[in-house]
């Protein structure tokens, strides 16, 4: 079985040859360092010279690597190929999507699916992260709450016009609102209790959930992308915005991406210095977000987004316990940082969400 470095030189010199014939792949490209995430395994790639800066990046998506130690691309599962072909298609589709030059908003372009590898060719982007930004703004704005409109409060606005936009193109009615949304915060409930996790304020959490029951009425269904997240999404020096991993699309909610997109943004102090404040960005940049998605409609599903808020803040506790398991550290150490920081802060987030519910009690 390949090592993670073979496969990285074998796949670097296919995808030169594919790209540029006419170049030596062992002496005419530079390779970047492998890039391991909890979904997959990156690196990119130019030709040497190259006065334009063009490059490209490759991508293998992979399904468990986040519950796995060791991070390997072999073997191949047929899930990985799965995710891969559909992560492809997704992309594929996206960059049909004629999105307006105002919103300075554009998917990373597609270049080639190479199956036997599983491996995703894209365009590579110039720009950074804008999760640093974000960090940065959001401290800015506790400080000064009411201080001028920044960087994000643009940037957020005008991704959620986009979303909107790319729902639009896709948008159909449903008769009812199924029960899924339950289903799979019961899923997540359940694992967190199998895991000794606060059983006591999961538990009423249920009750208070199922006393509610579910929304009723019509509501939107369109193409939703399974991997939309903050983490994602690079800005350029003139603050366009470039979604570079937007994963599988899939027929659901609108307002499901919604929920994906804000949890993501609670959690960008996950990982700094910052970890045992429990912070989390200002409601106000959810607003924005949420009013570039909405412009002048009046939301009408808000409770369904709120109990798919729930669904995302559930499944990323039990997907922090899950990669704190795999750590290494002491025992004494995992159970300082669930009791200072993982606990108490999925705890405050589900309290506020239940709260805006209305559901009349307060957990």
């Amino acid at each position: 079985m390949l090592t993670n470095a073979e496969v990285r030189s074998s796949l670097s010199r296919r995808v030169a040859r594919r790209i540029w014939p006419n170049t030596d792949p062992d002496n005419g490209i530079c390779v970047g360092p492998l890039e391991i995430n909890d979904f997959s395994v990156c690196f990119w790639l130019e030709k040497r010279g190259d006065e334009r800066g063009r490059g490209y990046y490759v991508k293998i998506p992979k399904m468990d690597l986040h519950k796995k130690e060791a991070r390997n691309i072999c073997p191949l599962s047929q899930a990985d190929r799965a995710l891969g072909k559909n992560e492809y298609d997704s992309l594929s589709s996206l960059a049909k999507l004629d999105l307006p030059d105002s919103l300075a908003v554009a998917f990373v372009k597609p270049v080639a699916y190479l199956a036997d590898d599983n491996a995703i060719v894209t365009e590579r982007v110039a720009g950074r992260p804008i999760l640093a930004s974000f960090r940065r703004c959001a401290l800015r704005k506790r400080i000064d709450p009411r201080g001028q409109a920044d960087f994000m409060d643009d940037c957020l606005d005008r991704l959620g016009k986009t979303v909107r936009f790319y729902h639009r193109a896709s948008e159909k009615r449903m008769a009812t609102v199924p029960y899924e949304t339950f289903h799979k915060i019961d899923k997540y409930l359940c694992r967190l209790q199998s895991r000794g996790r606060e059983r006591k304020f999961l538990d009423q959490l249920d009750r208070v959930l199922k006393a509610m029951g579910a929304p009723t009425g019509g509501a939107g269904a369109a193409l939703t992308l399974k991997g939309l997240d903050i983490r994602n999404i690079l800005a350029d020096g003139n603050g366009r915005c470039f979604i570079l991993d937007p994963g599988k699309s899939k027929v659901d909610f609108p307002e499901a991406d919604l929920a994906r997109f804000i949890v993501t943004c609670r959690i960008i102090f996950w990982g700094t210095p910052l970890l045992f404040l429990r912070l989390s960005p200002g409601y106000q940049y959810e607003k924005r977000f949420l009013d570039g998605y909405y412009g002048d409609e009046i939301p009408h599903q808000s409770r369904l987004l709120g109990l798919l808020i729930i669904k995302e803040l559930l499944k990323h506790w039990y997907l922090a316990n899950v990669a704190l398991d795999l750590k290494t550290w002491p025992g004494l150490i995992k159970m300082i940082l669930r009791k200072t920081y993982i606990d108490p802060f999925y705890k405050e987030q589900l309290r506020r969400e239940v709260e805006g519910l209305g559901a009349g009690k307060r957990l």
